[in-house]
């Protein structure tokens, strides 16, 4: 089994790593893939910090890392997409 600091550790470097993979698309996507099966299980409860790791990732110059961090929050996203509005209003 895989301990929690394990887990931790993978969640603390798996986007620095997929960020990596530019040139090698096929392994870039797998991440992201393996990104996405573990936001399944604990974004947003245990890994609260996925979405501040991605933003702090956007380059103002580099579209490829760009589009590797959009294409990972669709993934962690889509999942939502058909989950009706909050119609709520904040004051």
């Amino acid at each position: 089994p895989l301990t929690t600091n394990d887990a931790n550790f993978i969640k603390q470097n798996i986007i620095n790593i997929m960020l990596q993979l530019n040139n090698t698309p096929i392994l870039q996507s797998q991440i992201i893939a393996t990104i996405d099966i573990i936001a399944t299980l604990d974004f947003p409860d245990k890994w609260n910090d996925l979405i501040n790791q991605l933003i702090s990732n956007l380059s103002s110059n580099n579209f490829i890392q760009n589009n590797a961090i959009l294409n990972t929050a669709h993934q962690i996203f889509r999942r939502y997409y058909s989950l009706p509005l909050n119609t709520t209003t904040i004051n």
